[in-house]
């Protein structure tokens, strides 16, 4: 199941008449991974704090399993084969996430 909400780029993408609504769950994982565990007021399990989390020396099975258990805490299933880290070359990918039904 994709999910539907508005689209943003660097701001809320407008268009022809209206706001831009379309699929968002790519929007939602990159959001999901920008915030910090607890900046959602609401649900503060969700969150992983990529710019924090990877700008020191890391352990990348650690930081699979952290990246996976947030993006599952909002009902996403995510194979821990889709999480890419390679800090020598500052490479970080996620891909292979599905919303649970």
């Amino acid at each position: 199941m994709i999910s539907q909400d508005l689209i943003f780029t660097d701001d809320i993408e407008i268009g022809a008449t209206d706001l831009v609504v379309g699929d968002s769950d790519d929007q939602h994982v990159e959001h999901i991974l920008h915030a910090n565990p607890g900046q959602f007021y609401q649900y503060p399990d969700i969150g992983y704090g990529v710019y924090s989390r990877l700008n020191g020396s890391i352990n990348v099975q650690t930081e699979q399993k952290l990246i996976k258990q947030a993006i599952e805490n909002d009902n996403y299933s995510m194979p821990i084969s889709g999480i890419i880290i390679d800090p020598a070359k500052g490479i970080f990918n996620v891909q292979g996430y599905v919303k649970k039904q």
